[in-house]
């Protein structure tokens, strides 16, 4: 989707629309970019960047404290489109997905395009849609004529169609990533594709081989693997706060929306990560592995209440805090637990009764108590 939250703010709200539009907080806020319309993209104003930044490179864009209930809501919908495409729809995020079609290449091709005039049509929003042989190939795709792009990428054209491309743009390859390699002359897809593999391998490590292979249109080995890093939220507070009520309530709130948004996708995580950062812009994160249902926020909210335990200190007063999912993967039901386990089993059936409150009025119709001070 491009600028998803953005873009639905002014779907809903017609006076937005071909205005720059930044979605996270009060003009005068604290807080980060959660999304910038392309409007203010012009500006360069971009997602996670600082609120007082936004304000200075675009001060006449709108402010918008955003809503996440609605973009929720407007993800389902699309994807529902996306569905009935292809039933194997995998779910990246609130606002990617990938969709497996075993068609033949125009056939497949003919189908995504109908999809994304479906989008367009019923939804009132823009996507951008990659066809390629394998997920990494596609995501790229996607990227390659944003917004409201269609680039396929035929098996028999790769990897020469892609090899001008910086090798930033590649799934997996960072900031870090491509300072190292560029240092070794590799800047270019065509450089990775064509390099030294021993090079290579320095700087990516054994993945490196693979990571080739996908760039020449070799097909996914595991279909169900799902290789977006993380899922999470964050707050930045009004003002400095110490690990009070109102902390804790922001604490389980965050923990909510994270494993509402990983019911939505159908995934799960195998690591939580808590982040603090100190009035004094100093950041502290401890995370770790675990084997648990984070459907359950409750699960989610007891270990990340200890990692922030571990961080604590005395005193000293917090800016913000976040909580991450982290090696997500395709969620296949942890079932056992619920049929051993009574309890877990009652647990499950509260979190689907609330989720199909949520969906049906908005997740700011039911709440937890708890979290009244945030």
């Amino acid at each position: 989707m491009d600028a998803f939250f953005a873009s639905v703010e002014q779907r809903d709200v017609p006076s937005l629309r071909g205005k720059p539009v930044i979605v996270g907080g009060e003009r005068e806020g604290r807080g980060i970019v959660s999304a910038a319309s392309y409007e203010a993209r012009e500006y360069g104003v971009h997602s996670a960047m600082s609120m007082r930044s936004a304000r200075t490179l675009c001060p006449h864009a709108v402010f918008v404290q955003g809503n996440w209930a609605k973009y929720v809501q407007a993800s389902l919908e699309v994807f529902a489109t996306c569905r009935s495409v292809s039933p194997g729809i995998e779910v990246v995020s609130v606002d990617e997905c990938t969709l497996p079609i075993a068609d033949e290449w125009d056939d497949a091709v003919a189908k995504a395009r109908s999809l994304s005039r479906a989008i367009t049509r019923i939804h009132h929003l823009s996507c951008s849609i990659g066809i390629a042989p394998n997920r990494m190939l596609a995501k790229l795709a996607s990227s390659i004529d944003k917004p409201g792009g269609f680039t396929p990428l035929h098996p028999k054209d790769l990897p020469g169609s892609i090899s001008s491309l910086c090798a930033a743009s590649v799934w997996g390859i960072g900031e870090k990533s491509f300072a190292l390699l560029a240092g070794r002359g590799i800047r270019t897809i065509g450089d990775l594709v064509g390099g030294d593999p021993t090079r290579i391998r320095r700087v990516l490590g054994e993945r490196a081989v693979a990571l080739v292979r996908s760039l020449c249109g070799a097909p996914d080995q595991d279909s169900a693997a799902i290789r977006e890093r993380s899922l999470g939220h964050e707050f930045t507070f009004g003002h400095d706060v110490q690990a009070g009520p109102l902390f804790w309530a922001v604490v389980s709130r965050l923990c909510d929306q994270v494993s509402r948004r990983l019911r939505v996708g159908g995934l799960q995580g195998s690591v939580v990560r808590a982040r603090l950062r100190w009035s004094d812009f100093e950041t502290h994160t401890r995370q770790t592995v675990i084997r648990a249902d984070l459907h359950d926020p409750l699960t989610l909210r007891s270990i990340a209440r200890a990692l922030i335990q571990r961080m604590l200190i005395p005193e000293r007063s917090i800016r913000l805090v976040g909580i991450t999912a982290a090696g997500l993967f395709q969620d296949v039901m942890l079932s056992f637990d619920a049929q051993l386990f009574p309890r877990v089993k009652r647990q499950r059936l509260l979190v689907r009764a609330v989720d199909r409150v949520w969906d049906r009025y908005g997740e700011d119709s039911l709440f937890r108590a708890s979290s009244l001070l945030a």
